[in-house]
């Protein structure tokens, strides 16, 4: 069965002065797998800029990072991208990043656009996540499937258990995993047809 996507998403900016992490909500519609793929041409991001909210298509020029990416909802709501933004223009203006990230989860709950948990304990969730991808620059994104951890686990504590065994044994742990930066590809000499292998003058001898 096909089913609309919604994420919680940190990102970064690094010609941002700071270069200080935001939050925003990113939407992947029906007919997309459920991947973590925060460039996949279908996924809409709507990004907090407190005091404003810019909606943009992924494929659409940007020098963001995602620092943080975890799904938290699963529907099968028509134009769901129109659906989530309608309810996130009508919030008003935060104070801060997170402030924003609790109220605009929580108006998604009300409007069944998301999946129902403690939103005060998944933003704690969040803002820890964050600050183990930021301790960790060797880790390109930190992505969590909540809705499992949320089966899973019993208590806010063993997830961060969950998180911090993925950091630091392997790369992935429960439902987080950790992307890494992808080995650089070797230098292969590339081999003539008149060149012989195994010829350590390359056939010209």
């Amino acid at each position: 069965m096909s089913l609309n996507h919604v994420y919680v998403v940190a990102v970064t900016d690094p010609q941002d002065v700071g270069h200080a992490a935001k939050w925003a909500i990113s939407v992947q519609p029906k007919k997309t797998k459920r991947l973590f793929h925060h460039d996949h041409p279908a996924t809409v991001n709507f990004e907090a800029h407190v005091g404003t909210l810019s909606r943009r298509k992924t494929h659409e020029p940007s020098n963001e990072r995602l620092l943080v990416k975890m799904i938290i909802g699963e529907n099968e709501v028509p134009k769901i991208a129109e659906a989530v933004g309608k309810i996130l223009n009508s919030a008003p203006e935060a104070a801060s990043h997170e402030l924003w990230l609790n109220d605009a989860v929580s108006r998604l709950q009300k409007a069944d656009l998301v999946n129902y948990f403690d939103v005060n304990a998944f933003v704690e969730v969040a803002q820890e996540t964050l600050r183990s991808q930021q301790d960790h620059p060797e880790a390109v994104a930190i992505e969590v499937d909540y809705l499992s951890e949320l089966k899973r686990t019993n208590s806010v504590e063993e997830m961060h258990q969950s998180r911090e065994k993925a950091l630091k044994d392997k790369k992935s742990f429960g439902g987080f995993w950790i992307s890494r930066p992808a080995p650089p590809p070797q230098k292969v000499r590339r081999v003539n047809p008149w060149e012989r292998q195994d010829d350590a003058y390359g056939g010209l001898m």
